[in-house]
C-alpha cells in the first residue's frame, strides 16, 4: 500500500464513530486501509473533480461513516455474501463496506469513465478482491 500519512486522527474518530454508533470494529490493517483511500481520494479529486468533499475530517464523516451505515440494513452477517453498488461514483458506498467486511464479493457500476479510472486506481492501490464494471447497469445481464 503506498504511503499516505497525515489523515491518522480523523481515521481515529472515524473508529470511534463506527464502533460507538454502529457497533463496527475496524482492525488496525482496515484504519491504514481507509487513512489511504482518504488520501488517494484527495490526490485523485485533484485531477478528476469526483467530490465536493475533500477535507479529511469531511470525508470520514461523510463519505466513510455514512458508507458504513449500510451494514445497519445488511443484517447481522455481513461479511458473507454479495453487494452490488450501481452507481459507485468515487467508491461510497461500497468500497468503505468492502474494506470494513473483506469477506464480502463487492460489484462495483459505474458508467462514467473518469470514475471507472478512479475506482481501478483505489482497488489497486487497496483491495484485489472486487469486481468493478465500467458500464451502465442497465446493460448488464446480472
Amino acid at each position: 500500500m503506498p504511503e499516505y500519512a497525515g489523515h491518522a486522527e480523523e481515521i481515529v474518530e472515524l473508529e470511534v464513530e463506527a464502533r460507538g454508533l454502529l457497533n463496527v470494529s475496524l482492525s488496525r490493517r482496515q484504519l491504514q486501509a481507509f487513512e489511504v483511500y482518504a488520501g488517494l481520494l484527495i490526490d485523485w479529486n485533484a485531477r478528476s473533480n469526483l467530490t465536493a468533499i475533500t477535507k479529511p475530517g469531511d470525508i470520514a464523516v461523510k463519505h466513510f461513516l455514512d458508507s458504513l451505515t449500510c451494514l445497519l440494513a445488511m443484517g447481522t452477517s455481513p461479511n458473507a455474501g454479495r453487494l452490488i453498488d450501481v452507481g459507485s461514483g468515487a467508491g461510497f458506498p461500497g468500497l468503505p463496506i468492502k474494506i470494513a467486511c473483506p469477506q464480502l464479493r463487492v460489484t462495483l457500476v459505474e458508467s462514467t469513465r473518469k470514475k471507472v479510472d478512479s475506482l481501478l486506481f483505489y482497488f489497486e492501490n487497496l483491495l484485489r478482491s472486487s469486481v468493478i464494471v465500467g458500464s451502465r447497469s442497465d446493460q448488464q445481464h446480472w
